[in-house]
């Protein structure tokens, strides 16, 4: 008896319950699908987990302590830690949404799914699509990124677009590259283009790749990479300073190197990075993101323009911090990104209303870029703030993207703003007019202001630029400047508006399919059966199975139309049932579980009061009135109806716009 208490001890926490489950990630944002870890402290606990928004029961799907699922939708889970002998955990939520990623070179554009593919469009010169091709050519619509010429990039995790190249990090956290290679930009330790996918090494040393990072970046001859650790690698061309990694501001660096400050030690404790046409900016984490955190600036490399925020013009070898002024460095920041010689951050502070959401801006103030209401051709080198057309203060931004002669801002939302240079319709306004203050973007019917965006960004070379928006269903904008395909509508026309970019490029991964279920107990003589009938729906039209449960294992599975099941020969007993509906990307839904029950009493379980086709036990078991024949009081009987607890309706569905936003991690 002692030894069996002090086991049982073993099997609890301190307070005599299993341990809940642990996800990692807790909970957050993902460019494209990941693995989910879940553990258990507690030994030999089971866990179960629902995707539906249920809480998880002993019949759904179960993983042991450490075991992974992927997460290759935007999905709710819910976990529950079991052990023999009925105990269970309290449940554990994790929330995760998946945007997909999108990249604006100087003149190709890249969308990735958050399936992990890669498609690419614009200028094919030099192999920067990744298509296997390397020859000069405009391509219009997207086309498929490749690791080989047979074997398409499926498992990226987030891409960037360079001047002339193109970078993307795989789910397995190495770095990958294709383009333009003539200054090491690819970081393969050669100086030839690709036009396939080549990975990135640490030295020259072919099998010493690099690992473990967590997000990219590219400019014109030069890549990054930032780690899970906080640090940041660069490659390729050493002109200006760009790559940080040494006082040299000449020659390449063909493999990647760690960025120093300006004192020589390794730059870390970075959560975001943002490289421009010449430059380097990387940021700490923000007091919003991390308690205590002050949300510093890091800058280096070309600074013609005042653009790395040091109060002059001077080039910057090594990393240093973006200043206020003369003597306050800029704190806060929430967003960055750089263009061709401007930069811009977003800023947040939960005590101070002018920092919550404002953007600042520096670097060349011509055209109107740096959205102060000023125009005139100016190295501004402190950030100055970027206000509205009626003067106020731009406020509630969560995103910024600077191009090579604009800037665009995403806020809480989803709508996007725009500054800067608009002669090719880089702000999507209907008008070629620039912009000295912020404006919002219209939709493509010139209606009303776009809306639904989760993602922005903003690309091109010199005055040539253009834009991108992906909204929450998946829907890829482009407008601006596309005498190269960029904007990937299948023309070469320069468009003021946004456009659908073409060729089946949804971001989001089709949605998953739904299904209900409901169970008949067939009266009469024992062994006694059971009708099972699911209600799958597929908004994408790709159902291709429905497969059910009884207890946890499978007893049958329907490819087609009617969706019933009859099961034989069921001895007396409560059997807990659930459907789940698969669709051809594949992805799954799960009913709610039911539980029907079969009685010794031969006379019990014919009983039906109120004739609805539904014995009086199996109502009991599933929550119904046995005395009534419309539960739900929707007009259908309780045995045909497929939730005879929720009316039938038409159910409309509307996607939130992605409010949580968060460095990929």
């Amino acid at each position: 008896m002692v030894m069996s208490v002090m086991v049982y001890a073993l099997q609890v926490d301190a307070n005599g319950q299993v341990s809940a489950p642990v996800l990692a990630p807790a909970e957050g944002e993902s460019f494209a699908k990941f693995s989910l870890k879940m553990t258990c402290s507690t030994p030999g606990a089971e866990i179960h987990y629902t995707t539906n928004g249920k809480d998880p029961i002993s019949s759904d799907p179960w993983i042991a302590s450490g075991a992974t699922i992927t997460i290759d939708k935007n999905l709710i889970i819910k976990a529950k830690a079991t052990i023999s002998g009925g105990m269970e955990s309290v449940t554990t939520t994790g929330v995760y949404t998946l945007t997909g990623d999108l990249a604006a070179g100087g003149s190709h554009s890249l969308g990735m799914t958050s399936g992990g593919a890669i498609k690419a469009w614009g200028l094919q010169t030099d192999g920067r699509l990744g298509n296997n091709l390397t020859i000069a050519a405009n391509i219009s619509t997207p086309t498929l990124s490749k690791y080989t010429s047979a074997t398409a990039i499926s498992d990226a995790l987030g891409v960037a677009g360079g001047v002339t190249h193109s970078v993307f990090l795989k789910t397995n956290r190495t770095v990958w590259t294709f383009g333009q290679n003539t200054t090491g930009a690819l970081g393969n330790n050669t100086t030839t283009n690709s036009g396939l996918a080549v990975q990135v090494q640490k030295s020259t040393t072919a099998s010493d790749k690099l690992i473990d990072c967590v997000a990219v970046a590219a400019g014109s001859g030069f890549s990054g990479a930032l780690t899970s650790t906080g640090k940041v690698y660069t490659w390729g061309s050493r002109v200006n300073g760009r790559l940080s990694d040494t006082t040299t501001v000449t020659g390449n660096k063909l493999f990647a190197g760690l960025v120093k400050r300006g004192d020589g030690a390794d730059l870390v404790g970075i959560n975001r990075i943002a490289f421009g046409t010449a430059s380097g900016m990387a940021k700490e984490a923000s007091a919003l993101e991390l308690d205590g955190a002050l949300g510093q600036v890091w800058t280096w490399g070309s600074n013609t323009s005042g653009q790395l925020g040091q109060g002059n013009v001077t080039d910057v070898p090594r990393a240093l911090r973006v200043k206020l002024n003369a003597t306050d460095y800029l704190t806060d920041a929430y967003d960055i990104s750089s263009g061709e010689n401007h930069s811009a951050v977003v800023r947040w502070n939960a005590s101070d209303p002018e920092l919550q959401g404002s953007v600042m801006c520096f670097g060349q103030q011509q055209y109107g870029r740096l959205g102060n209401n000023a125009t005139a051709a100016l190295a501004v080198s402190y950030p100055v703030k970027v206000f509205k057309s009626d003067g106020s203060l731009l406020t509630g931004i969560v995103s910024v993207a600077a191009g090579s002669a604009h800037t665009l801002a995403l806020d809480l939302d989803g709508y996007v703003w725009a500054w800067g240079y608009g002669a090719n319709g880089a702000l999507g306004t209907n008008s070629i007019t620039s912009k000295l203050t912020a404006v919002k973007v219209r939709n493509p019917a010139n209606t009303a202001d776009l809306s639904g965006i989760v993602r922005i960004a903003a690309g091109g070379t010199g005055l040539l630029n253009h834009s991108l928006a992906v909204a929450s269903n998946g829907t890829v904008y482009a407008w601006g400047y596309n005498i190269n395909g960029q904007l990937g509508n299948a023309t070469t026309t320069t468009k003021l508006l946004p456009v659908v970019v073409t060729g089946s490029l949804d971001l989001l991964l089709p949605n998953p399919p739904t299904v209900s279920m409901a169970c008949s107990v067939t009266p009469g003589s024992y062994p006694q059966s059971v009708t099972l009938t699911a209600n799958p729906a597929d908004v994408d039209n790709n159902l291709t199975k429905v497969e059910f449960f009884v207890q946890g294992s499978m007893v049958g599975q329907l490819t087609a139309a009617p969706w019933s099941l009859n099961l034989n020969s069921l001895a007396s007993g409560s059997y807990q049932v659930y459907a789940v509906a698969t669709d051809a990307t594949p992805l799954t839904g799960y009913s709610t579980a039911s539980t029907f029950q079969i009685f010794n009493d031969p006379l019990a379980e014919s009983l039906d009061a109120d004739g609805d086709g539904l014995i009086d036990a199996t109502e009991l078991a599933l929550g119904l009135d046995p005395n009534d024949a419309d539960t739900d009081g929707d007009g259908i009987p309780d045995g045909q109806d497929a939730n005879p607890l929720v009316p039938d309706v038409i159910l409309s569905t509307k996607a939130a716009t992605i409010m949580v936003w968060a460095p990929m991690e």
